[in-house]
């Protein structure tokens, strides 16, 4: 990372780095005109912010300064960019494209997409050494630098043969040294969770006057710092959330930025929260299959009273049944003196709740359901639980394993009963509460059916889960223990009525006369 920066600098990209354009000053021909026919996926035709985005793109149309597609949850944001990819390896012979993300996972989803329209002599994905061939996706490994038995070696000079190369950002650093690659377009794709020096390490393989496209969505997750001094130091926010605070990328040019809207993941009713919260009610749910999907309209927790009252069940529907919140008040544990946390009870509710699911008339695959807690402890607890009863496929972890990824069932459980312990969280970087990017990625994961278990007494403190509450509670889909919110017109009340209470000849007042 050390050695990007100075790579960077020698390169002349600061202008990449700190660009310094005036917003609206560029007015540009539009010399590449991409037409419906032209497109390689035929759904964008119907996308005005991806078509935008893919046009500006292949016009160059940012200069100096980073392209950015920001991509709200289930907006297409790597289908965007990998049009955007295919125009340019379509349009302009020879040209020498890097792509690269963070993670390998990111890396092989991108390599997956473009596989079916590019042949081996033009694509190439390549692995570290230490990556476990095992790990890779089937149909990945047969554009791997790999030879059988070990992976190749590639040099610069071997690089240059391909018009695209995928690598995460780490790796690129390998061929930065004796500079024998040259890129003319570098994408980055999940360039939230990205850390600013580890994006350079990519960029410091373009020359001045090539092309950097940056994609991702600052309001989710964000790079992972482990150290507080680097925090403090803003190593924990990525080049790509950086750059959208400043005037250039505030002032949403379509020269320079492009917000996908268009949501094809989540029912309206899932999407509502996030996209008030985070997306200034922007988004537009465009997903037929989740609005249409009869489990959005089943309220699955009076499935569970009458399980267990009269041992049968009848679904009970309703239209604003998408989203549920369950009441557990319970206490939390940990082990030895172990910072993460488990909730028993919720653990349970959880189980009883995929049971529920699974009996259902309506056809719902394992591999259906999501389950998203915050703290490791409890990721194993119930894992093992689904496992004793035979459901160990279903797949349960961190809203740091989820991001990216879509369910058509998330049930969250948010574990933490005591509000006393929030401040340990804060420490140790735990838990939901009072963390809005993990309450955003949470909620966002959910494509027909989301589920909320958690204690209210402690989820009322943070106004982003209160409202949460409130949503439920108006669509009488709040269940479990009782929690009663004061309207404003009660809180005033007894403000009002304190105020008037003077609580005279008392030890205070004595003080005060000797004061």
């Amino acid at each position: 990372m050390h050695a990007s920066i100075d790579q960077c600098v020698s390169n002349r990209m600061l202008a990449c780095l700190f660009p310094n354009v005036t917003p609206f000053e560029r007015k540009l021909p539009t010399v590449y005109h991409v037409l419906d026919n032209d497109l390689f996926n035929l759904d964008i035709a119907n996308n005005a912010e991806q078509k935008t985005a893919v046009e500006s793109i292949l016009n160059n149309k940012s200069g100096k300064a980073p392209y950015i597609v920001f991509g709200p949850p289930g907006t297409g944001k790597t289908v965007t960019i990998v049009e955007a990819i295919l125009q340019i390896k379509k349009r302009f012979e020879n040209a020498r494209i890097l792509v690269c993300a963070a993670a390998n996972a990111a890396c092989d989803m991108l390599t997956m997409k473009l596989i079916p329209y590019c042949s081996k002599n033009e694509l190439i994905r390549v692995h570290s050494d230490s990556r476990d061939w095992e790990t890779i996706p089937a149909n990945v490994r047969s554009y791997s630098n790999y030879s059988g038995r070990e992976y190749n070696k590639l040099s610069g000079a071997d690089l240059m043969d391909y018009n695209i190369v995928i690598c995460t950002l780490v790796l690129s650093g390998r061929y930065s040294k004796r500079q024998t690659y040259f890129p003319d377009f570098l994408f980055i794709d999940e360039a939230a969770q990205a850390m600013e020096p580890e994006a350079t390490i990519a960029m410091g393989l373009l020359k001045l006057g090539k092309q950097l496209v940056l994609a991702g969505d600052p309001k989710q997750l964000g790079p992972t710092c482990s150290s507080t001094i680097a925090e403090n130091y803003k190593l924990g926010i990525s080049l790509l959330e950086r750059l959208m605070n400043t005037a250039l990328y505030q002032s949403k040019d379509p020269n320079f930025i492009t917000m996908l809207k268009l949501n094809f993941r989540s029912h309206p009713d899932i999407l509502k929260l996030p996209n008030d919260m985070f997306y200034d009610g922007q988004l537009i749910a465009k997903s037929l299959t989740a609005i249409s999907d009869p489990l959005a309209k089943i309220l699955i927790y009076p499935l569970i009273l009458q399980e267990k009252a009269e041992g049968g069940s009848k679904p009970f529907t309703s239209d604003t049944a998408a989203v549920e919140f369950c009441s557990v008040i319970a206490q939390e544990k940990r082990e030895g003196r172990s910072p993460s946390y488990f909730n028993t009870n919720e653990g349970e509710m959880v189980i009883k709740y995929i049971q529920e699911i699974l009996n259902l008339s309506i056809k719902v695959e394992l591999s259906d359901i999501g389950v998203i807690t915050p703290y490791i402890r409890q990721v194993h607890r119930i894992k093992e639980r689904l496992k004793e009863i035979g459901y160990g496929e279903i797949e349960v972890g961190t809203p740091e394993v989820f991001q990216g990824r879509e369910k058509r069932v998330i049930i969250i459980s948010t574990v933490r009963a005591q509000v006393s312990l929030l401040l340990h969280d804060c420490r140790y970087k735990l838990g939901f509460v009072k963390n809005e990017k993990r309450f955003n990625v949470a909620l966002t994961r959910a494509k027909s059916k989301l589920i909320v278990i958690g204690c209210p007494l402690v989820l009322k403190t943070d106004k982003r889960w209160l409202a949460l509450i409130d949503f439920c509670q108006e669509r009488n889909a709040y269940f479990g223990g009782k929690f009663d919110r004061r309207t404003d017109a009660e809180r005033i009340d007894i403000i009002n009525r304190i105020s008037g209470v003077h609580f005279k000849d008392s030890q205070y007042d004595h003080e005060q006369d000797e004061t």
